[in-house]
């Protein structure tokens, strides 16, 4: 799916006011790289907008993206969309990191929808595109979606050591979890 490039933009401009309120605790897990961050902030953000307008497109209602700027201590674990039936965790890739290191997402080690998921708790696994040389457009694909209570034993540690906070999910795993 394409997306126009105006989520891309609104989600870099909200990546950017995110990073200011929680640098503190990025580099307390020795993220550094401000640039990477906020690449990363705001291809989450895209991923949000890509689900939701997938959801829509069914004919199903769904609450749009939070575009909203928290505090660190007001920051939570909710789901990032709500439909009638579930609630949402989008995690997303880039298609660098894709190919980089094959299909795999990172939660948090503490995050409900891993350590008590509940039957509403559903989670897309998406990959985010580059944007086209004219910056029209970037690419959105949901790689995969299933019950969050069906996940709970695929969690495994991450590769990079110092993001001991963290477990990823990788694709081969849960290609056959419905």
């Amino acid at each position: 799916m394409r997306l126009s490039s105006i989520y891309y933009h609104d989600a870099m401009d909200f990546a950017k006011k995110v990073y200011e309120t929680n640098k503190d605790e990025y580099e307390r897990r020795d993220q550094l790289d401000k640039d990477v961050i906020i690449r990363q902030i705001a291809n989450g953000k895209v991923a949000e907008w890509g689900t939701y307008i997938y959801i829509i497109s069914t004919g199903s209602w769904c609450t749009p993206p939070d575009m909203g700027i928290y505090e660190p201590r007001k920051k939570s674990y909710a789901c990032d969309l709500k439909t009638k039936k579930y609630d949402i965790h989008v995690k997303s890739i880039s298609s660098y990191n894709l190919e980089r290191y094959g299909a795999s997402w990172v939660f948090q080690k503490n995050d409900p929808v891993i350590t008590m998921p509940t039957i509403r708790d559903c989670v897309f696994f998406v990959s985010i595109g580059d944007n086209d040389e004219k910056y029209e457009y970037t690419t959105f694909e949901i790689e995969k979606r299933c019950s969050a209570s069906k996940l709970i034993d695929l969690y495994k540690p991450l590769r990079k050591k110092n993001l001991d906070s963290k477990v990823a999910i990788y694709l081969e795993d849960i290609i056959d979890v419905r």
